[in-house]
């Protein structure tokens, strides 16, 4: 028995077509969808936005918020970031390279100016226990400009000059960073370990919480130099000690250094010296 299936050439020719047809539709659309998508991502990432918006990831206040403060006309795009009435930082913007295939421009990060920053504080009664250390420091040095007080001095062994360096040293790359880098629980209990308990310093960088810091990738210490080591009592000491803290922000791109001195007095205290004063 044959079974003859008679195709009308006309009628295949139709449906060949029509799949045709419907298969270059979707690919046109395909295309059209990608072109949108592409055109979508290429204006926001080219938005001045997206840069101050990881900026701003790295600093925390209770009323945070940015404004432009672009020159009309200028290339650059500048802007300041507050948090309420004090202003933290202002942003400066350079184009990126050249433009994208739909002539938008791309912004990266020239310059962070940081604001000045008051010193870190804890709040005591009537006085905040920062200010009263550093209140009292510059009477102690008025006192002593006026003769009312000389320093006493003893001698001092290259042993005892090598411990007082090196607790110096060990000092400030811990307490460098406690100071800077935000939220920086993890960072106290190296820096507390250095300090001789039942001082004002202490007391104050026990219950210090800085959350107006900033996000680092990475930070390095360069220029460390310890000088003016003095000797004021069989267990007290004295020193001058200042480095170059540079903290990096992979974000940014950008490496900030930051000049530090200190004077520091320490004490020793069952074999090791502690830091009991700063200022």
């Amino acid at each position: 028995m044959k079974i003859n299936i008679n195709t009308d050439p006309k009628e295949s020719k139709f449906y060949i077509g029509a799949l045709i047809g419907f298969t270059a539709s979707c690919l046109i659309l395909a295309l059209l969808l990608c072109w949108f998508w592409y055109f979508i991502k290429d204006y926001e990432e080219c938005l001045p936005s997206n840069v101050m918006k990881t900026v701003m990831e790295s600093y925390h206040g209770g009323d945070l918020y940015y404004f432009e403060n672009s020159a009309p006309g200028s290339e650059e795009k500048s802007y300041k970031i507050q948090d309420g009435n004090r202003m933290l930082a202002e942003v400066i913007l350079i184009p990126a390279g050249r433009k994208t295939l739909f002539g938008r421009q791309k912004y990266q990060v020239k310059e962070i100016r940081e604001a000045e920053r008051p010193e870190p504080m804890v709040e005591a009664e009537g006085e905040t226990v920062w200010a009263k250390v550093q209140r009292e420091a510059a009477e102690k040095a008025a006192q002593e400009e006026n003769g009312e007080e000389e320093k006493e001095r003893l001698p001092i062994t290259e042993e005892e000059e090598q411990q007082v360096a090196e607790a110096a040293e060990a000092f400030i790359r811990a307490y460098s960073p406690f100071a800077t880098v935000k939220n920086t629980g993890e960072y106290r209990a190296p820096v507390l370990a250095l300090l001789k308990e039942d001082t004002e310093l202490y007391d104050a960088l026990k219950s210090y919480v800085n959350d107006w810091g900033q996000s680092i990738s990475s930070y390095d210490f360069s220029d460390m130099e310890i000088i003016e080591i003095i000797k004021t009592s069989e267990k007290d000491y004295e020193c001058d000690a200042s480095c170059v803290f540079s903290i990096r922000n992979a974000d940014w791109g950008l490496s900030r250094p930051y000049d530090l001195s200190y004077h520091l007095n320490m004490t020793l205290e069952d074999g090791a010296l502690k830091i009991s004063a700063m200022q």
